[in-house]
């Protein structure tokens, strides 16, 4: 048998490419938020990291702040396997106490959120680290605000670098 005729058993293709195909179904049905408690994040939270963002048009995020956050944690020698990125958007009747119950961040960044979202009650200047009981805090502004302006990127940098000890 050449490889050519070689066929794979349909039951081991998902497996394969679990983190590369959605099935979108019927294309009227796809949602674009969750319609449940369950809370939904991006990445694997294999570090413990969590981010926090706020983007009212997108599941997770859009896709331009995306590959912002994507070059930014390639800096900082993570990636999406590492985080847990939740959007606060979908979760604003959420407080902070059953997000961080649920995912047990060692580390949390915000990116751009407010008290009006699930944003514990830490009062913090924008990129100053903060230790918390069990875990370390950074608040920033938005991924967007950040990406547009030079001196805001040196900042978040300077914090990163601080709180990952890099």
């Amino acid at each position: 048998m050449s490889l050519d005729d070689f066929q794979l058993p349909m039951a081991l293709i998902p497996g394969l490419y679990q983190n590369c195909f959605v099935d979108i179904g019927n294309a009227d049905s796809v949602q674009t938020k969750p319609e449940t408690n369950e809370r939904v994040t991006l990445g694997k939270n294999e570090k413990k990291i969590l981010l926090m963002v706020n983007d009212s048009e997108s599941l997770h995020l859009n896709e331009k702040d995306f590959q912002f956050l994507s070059g930014i944690l390639n800096a900082c020698k993570l990636n999406m396997n590492d985080v847990a990125l939740l959007n606060a958007n979908n979760y604003k009747k959420t407080d902070f106490t059953s997000i961080k119950a649920f995912l047990n961040p060692l580390f949390l960044i915000v990116f751009g959120l407010t008290n009006q979202y699930c944003k514990p009650n830490i009062e913090s200047d924008n990129y100053e680290v903060r230790l918390m009981d069990n875990f370390s805090f950074l608040s920033t502004p938005s991924l967007r605000l950040i990406s547009e302006n030079t001196e805001e990127k040196k900042m978040l940098w300077s914090a990163l670098k601080k709180l990952f000890a890099i």
